[in-house]
C-alpha cells in the first residue's frame, strides 16, 4: 500500500498544488509569501494525519536537533531527555545569566 513516486495520482495531486502557488504568487492581489504558505499547507496536510504528525521548518528541526543534544547555548542551559520529559539540568558556564 502506499504511493508510489511514479504514481500518477501523486503527480496530479503536486502538478494541483504547484498551480496553485504559481496562480497566488503571480494573480493575488496582496503580496504574498509562498515559503510561509507551502509550510502552513503541508502542516495542516500531516495534521489531518493523525495527532503526531507534524510538518517541521528546518529552522524548528534545527531546535528540535539542538534540545535533543541537551544543549541550548543562547538560553544558556544544558537539557536531558528523561521519561519523555525534557528536564533542565544546569546552567551553562559563561551563559548569559551568569554574566
Amino acid at each position: 500500500m502506499g504511493v508510489r513516486p511514479e504514481d500518477p495520482l501523486l503527480a496530479n495531486v503536486v502538478k494541483k498544488f504547484e498551480d496553485v502557488l504559481a496562480y497566488v504568487g503571480r494573480d493575488y492581489v496582496d503580496d504574498t509569501d509562498l515559503q510561509t504558505l507551502s509550510e502552513t499547507s503541508m502542516g495542516n496536510l500531516l495534521k489531518q494525519l493523525d495527532p503526531y504528525s507534524a510538518y517541521l521548518t528546518t529552522k524548528e528541526v534545527e531546535l528540535n536537533n539542538t534540545v535533543l543534544q541537551g544543549e541550548l547555548e543562547d538560553v544558556g542551559i544544558e537539557l536531558i531527555e528523561l521519561h519523555d520529559v525534557v528536564r533542565v539540568i544546569a546552567p551553562m558556564s559563561g551563559a548569559l545569566q551568569n554574566k
